[in-house]
């Protein structure tokens, strides 16, 4: 079923009821997830215990940190939100989004939620108030596919689009502060599968995050200050592309252990170790930020050391544990108690005990 040097991997699998399941959250209740006939189904020791059927493509599902009986999810191009103790009726739904959404977020405080579109857009709802907060736009050229916020910095988030981009934001100020390529700096040829970002996961600690890339590749990424180093890029670990990742919620700060899942039906472990995590940058991301317009009208381009474009990583990640799932992964999230669940495209959701 699953493989580790030294030790067996058990699997256990809880049945859907869908013929897939395209998303996955962990919630202290149970497991909440979605298929393609649009509802979303609560688990408890192993048992369904509710749903709600919804109209349209429900593609991403998230809760609060701060409320357990608040429940978000995306419903083509709708936000909605859920109490959980009666979900016959939605609490509100908000329709800011002109596309259909792909993934939502929550900030720690749970007073800001993110949504981002097949447009390239990222709309800020503001919950308190139930208006539409910010819009970030213009800078993806592609389809965003993922949107964290950033922990520790309330007025940051993180994005990563099918342009082969990842940008850090001040949402607050509707400003980009790093855009990132992830082909700069590239040789090998990526007309078959570009390094597309489909996957973005920010560590509980907020200095590190993590990019899935179409060409089957990881790469992480610390935030030190104003500059951000390239900390590793793991190349084509999966066959084909890597569809989603997450930092592990039962790792040291929610941040040294990832998870990611591919379209090659792989699912892999790696970590981040002391060495990666503590050592200094040795090199800066050519940074595309919104400051950098103003070049040219009078303020000189700061200048970058000779290796700023460099890609060569600062050290290898280890991976840990390579698990031949089988199917292709749509979705994959972990608990602190040690479980990670996978959504695939069969009609069971399927859990490793991987501590």
């Amino acid at each position: 079923m699953a493989e580790r040097v030294g030790n067996s991997i058990a699997r256990n699998k809880l049945e859907s009821g869908e013929n897939d399941t395209l998303c996955l959250c962990v919630h202290p209740a149970g497991v909440l997830y979605s298929g393609h006939d649009s509802c979303y189904m609560q688990w408890k020791d192993g048992k369904r215990i509710e749903s709600v059927s919804l109209s349209g493509s429900v593609n991403s599902i998230t809760t609060s940190p701060m409320n357990e009986n608040f429940l978000s999810v995306s419903v083509d191009n709708a936000v909605i939100l859920y109490d959980r103790r009666s979900t016959s009726k939605p609490v509100q739904e908000f329709r800011f989004n002109q596309e259909e959404i792909n993934q939502i977020s929550l900030n720690e405080k749970g007073n800001f939620l993110a949504a981002c579109d097949d447009s390239g857009e990222v709309k800020i709802i503001d919950l308190e108030s139930s208006k539409l907060y910010k819009t970030l736009t213009k800078h993806h050229t592609n389809i965003c596919s993922g949107v964290q916020f950033r922990p520790t910095k309330p007025s940051e988030l993180i994005t990563g689009a099918l342009d082969c981009t990842v940008i850090r934001w001040d949402y607050t100020r509707n400003q980009p502060l790093d855009k990132i390529s992830m082909q700069l700096g590239e040789h090998d040829s990526y007309s078959i599968n570009p390094p597309m970002v489909h996957a973005v996961s920010v560590a509980g600690h907020g200095n590190t995050f993590a990019c899935g890339l179409g060409n089957g590749s990881v790469a992480v990424y610390k935030i030190l200050g104003r500059n951000i180093t390239r900390l590793a890029c793991m190349k084509k670990l999966h066959g084909s592309c890597c569809s989603h990742l997450q930092h592990a919620q039962f790792s040291v700060d929610k941040g040294d252990c990832v998870l990611s899942g591919g379209n090659d039906g792989k699912v892999l472990v790696f970590q981040i170790t002391e060495e990666v995590k503590e050592k200094e940058p040795s090199q800066s991301i050519v940074r595309k930020s919104a400051s950098a317009k103003a070049v040219g009208k009078g303020k000189s381009k700061r200048k970058l050391p000779p290796d700023a474009t460099s890609t060569k990583p600062v050290v290898d990640l280890e991976v840990t544990m390579s698990l031949p799932h089988g199917s292709k992964v749509n979705w994959i999230t972990s608990s602190e108690n040690g479980h990670v669940y996978v959504a695939d495209q069969t009609q069971y959701i399927s859990v490793y005990q991987i501590r």
